[in-house]
């Protein structure tokens, strides 16, 4: 009966509370959609667990989409986590590569800024349609500096980071898988932005129903993550963050693939992190605790996915 109590107070006051802790309501139902799959359950105590768990499972995909979340740190600009917009403010242009003519290359160079400007601006007013034609329009001024140029790699990004966020998933994938070579490539294998590209590519991989190359994907991010943090300690703070999303994700390939301890494994030590980083009631532990909620109820420890949820909860009030 705990566990129905729980549950119930989950999906009744979920939208009102997760939100007022700062997790933006924009995550579109297709999402939710991805969580909630039909399980055979041996009671109603388990049927109000899974309910929960995939509850807040759709609040910590809106969370990591759209929130500031552990995947949004401070040093990728375009990902801000003071950002409250759909989509976070795109990456800031890099310098552009020698060219022949310098001043003809300022000139688009200027003209490439100008667009991403603009297209930021029409985001946030709500016109997708405009600020996608003013990211296609800079991946054509990025062309002038060559298909593996810093700007092309960049404006590939930032298209497709509004495809994602408006569910073209399919359409963002290729445009970061380039992006990605272009960046381990130039500015390194091990390069935030670079990591950045990874991640988000095996997230659009997972959201396309690819799950086994999304764990794949992301096992080799926390690899990546881990020679980054020993080589960059300038940077590890905001490293443990993204190593803490990355876990969260990677635990729902893995657990959409049948490894559920691997899945356990990593959502314990993404709690760990954020209580480290964050402290025990912040609620940046919602979305590890509650995908954990889950995954212990599928190996059949309801106790736990009880109490799991239920410190979700309390993260929310």
């Amino acid at each position: 009966m705990r566990a129905i109590g729980h549950a119930l107070l989950l999906r009744s006051r979920l939208a009102q509370k997760v939100f007022c802790a700062g997790i933006p309501a924009v995550q579109q139902t297709a999402t939710f959609a991805i969580c909630v799959r039909p399980i055979p359950l041996a009671s109603a105590a388990r049927r109000c667990v899974v309910a929960a768990g995939a509850a807040f499972l759709a609040a910590s995909l809106s969370y990591r989409e759209n929130g500031p979340h552990a995947l949004s740190p401070d040093w990728l600009a375009h990902c801000s986590s003071s950002d409250t917009s759909p989509v976070s403010p795109l990456l800031d242009p890099p310098p552009p590569p020698s060219v022949d003519d310098p001043e003809e290359n300022s000139k688009i160079l200027d003209r490439w800024r100008a667009r991403i400007a603009q297209a930021r601006l029409l985001w946030s007013k709500l016109d997708v349609a405009g600020a996608e034609e003013e990211l296609r329009l800079a991946i054509e001024d990025a062309a002038h500096f060559g298909k593996k140029s810093a700007p092309m790699a960049t404006s590939f990004l930032n298209l497709a980071q509004l495809l994602r966020r408006s569910g073209r998933h399919a359409e963002a994938e290729p445009l970061l898988v380039h992006a990605a070579a272009v960046l381990e490539e130039n500015a390194g294998p091990n390069n935030k932005v670079t990591l950045l590209a990874l991640i988000d590519l095996a997230a659009t991989q997972f959201s396309l129903g690819k799950a086994q190359e999304a764990a794949t994907g992301f096992e080799d991010c926390l690899e990546r993550l881990s020679l980054a943090e020993e080589t960059q300690t300038h940077g590890r703070e905001a490293l443990r963050d993204v190593r803490a999303g990355c876990l969260v994700q990677a635990a729902r390939a893995q657990r959409d693939t049948g490894k559920l301890v691997e899945a356990e494994t990593n959502l314990r030590e993404a709690v760990s992190i954020v209580e480290n980083r964050w402290g025990m009631d912040s609620t940046r532990l919602v979305a590890p605790c509650s995908e954990l909620a889950q995954v212990l109820w599928m190996q059949g420890l309801c106790r736990e996915a009880a109490a799991a949820c239920e410190r979700a909860l309390q993260l929310t009030t």
